[in-house]
């Protein structure tokens, strides 16, 4: 599954090339787009082109408090984004337990933990998309661990009150200001 605004930043066309691949050995695959844009109409035309249309699902925009229910769905999220911030995408990914792979890219790198909760590949380059979603595939014991461990960094570190206190933490030792629960400075 894909999921974001299509347009050229969010590198679905990577996603595309590579499914050709993953498609050729794994003939059971389908790959889902959820979201809408520009990009759409070159997109399908792509997968046209490519001879995967058949099996790509462009699903349009959902109302985002379906999106959590749609990933689910999903056994692999693929983000091969040309640049980012901190995608929301991949927290709500990482939230629904599903592994992620994507761009080895800034912003990707904070809501992915290569390795262990999720893979990033080269950016731009669908061959190493593909050989990375053929080895979650090949692996459900791997891409279901690598989905639990998105899910507790996520828990951990994305969650605004956890969020909330840290940047607190991080305020009062830049300003020097006492800690009211402990009477400490930070």
């Amino acid at each position: 599954m894909c999921v974001g605004r299509l347009t050229e930043q969010k590198g679905f066309d990577v996603a595309i090339r590579a499914f050709v691949r993953v498609r050729d050995e794994r003939p059971e695959v389908r790959l889902v787009i959820v979201g809408d844009g520009e990009e759409r109409p070159q997109l399908q035309q792509l997968a046209a082109e490519l001879g995967v249309d058949q099996d790509i699902e462009f699903t349009g925009l959902i109302p985002p408090d379906r999106v959590p229910a749609k990933l689910e769905e999903a056994t692999i999220v693929l983000m091969p984004s040309r640049w980012e911030g901190l995608p929301v995408v991949g927290v709500q990914v990482a939230m629904a337990g599903r592994p992620i792979v994507g761009a080895d890219i800034r912003g990707m790198r904070e809501a992915v933990i290569s390795g262990r909760t999720g893979i990033l590949v080269e950016g731009d380059n669908s061959d190493e998309l593909a050989a990375a979603t053929l080895r979650l595939l090949g692996d459900p014991m791997t891409a279901t661990a690598l989905g639990e461990a998105a899910r507790t960094h996520s828990l951990e570190h994305f969650v605004a009150d956890r969020m909330f206190d840290r940047y607190e933490e991080l305020y009062r030792s830049l300003s020097g200001v006492a800690d009211a629960s402990t009477g400490n400075s930070s």
